[in-house]
């Protein structure tokens, strides 16, 4: 018989890596950094993607993160495409900042949406990495927030949603494991009208092998000297089926 009960809180609090640190996101302390970080020739191509218009200006960005921030007033990407009322819970999101701890600096934010408590389940959405600045802690940060959800909270399913369009988010779920559920047609908006949505998930029985696909792959024997992966969690799990190095 299943059994009821309510799952963990997502945290506030800090996640320490080896490589890289997830903070709770702060407009004031990093929205600035962040667009700072991002290569100029790619702003706009950045900004589509995570729905603002084109031609955004750095205090615009800011504003609009201001929105997004904190856990009572973050409003849901799929959300914003799909235009779902916004659950008002203060449980009901969390919005992370990447640290790489070789440098200091910010690249990249992640975020947790779409909380269901009752259910365990949760999204990601909110994803912008820059991981030429370091390769290895914008892959480790992808490693911890799976770890977060699952070893830590014992949710039962992670999902993320990707405009179809958008050939390198539907390139970085398959990369990270993701397994593809369904179509939702029309129900994005993008640039020139209504797009295709890809849903994907993780659950929980795909996480032990999953995580050790992960954990193969942030080895330092699996980056080249110019700090590219050299096989991802996708081909560690196509080559042996457990992700074992």
């Amino acid at each position: 018989m299943f059994k009821k009960r309510l799952f963990p809180v997502i945290p506030m609090s800090s996640i320490q890596g080896q490589h890289c640190r997830l903070e709770h996101f702060s407009h004031r302390k990093h929205a600035p950094l962040l667009w700072e970080a991002m290569d100029v020739q790619h702003i706009d191509d950045n900004m589509k993607w995570l729905g603002f218009p084109a031609g955004t200006s750095k205090q615009q960005f800011i504003a609009k993160m201001k929105r997004y921030e904190g856990a009572h007033n973050t409003k849901s990407y799929i959300g914003f495409h799909l235009g779902l009322r916004r659950n008002k819970s203060r449980h009901n999101a969390r919005l992370f900042a990447v640290i790489s701890l070789k440098t200091g600096k910010v690249i990249g934010m992640r975020g947790l949406q779409l909380v269901k408590r009752k259910i365990g389940s949760v999204d990601i959405m909110m994803v912008l990495t820059m991981a030429r600045l370091d390769p290895i802690a914008a892959r480790e940060a992808e490693y911890l927030m799976f770890s977060l959800v699952f070893d830590t909270l014992g949710y039962r399913r992670i999902g993320t949603t990707c405009d179809m369009n958008n050939t390198r988010s539907v390139a970085t779920a398959i990369r990270q494991g993701y397994t593809f559920e369904l179509v939702l047609r029309k129900a994005g908006a993008g640039e020139f009208g209504a797009t295709d949505l890809n849903v994907y998930s993780i659950i929980d029985e795909d996480w032990p092998a999953l995580k050790l696909a992960h954990l193969a792959s942030l080895q330092a024997k699996n980056f080249d000297p110019q700090g590219r992966q050299i096989l991802n969690v996708r081909q560690f799990l196509d080559t042996n089926g457990k992700g074992g190095a």
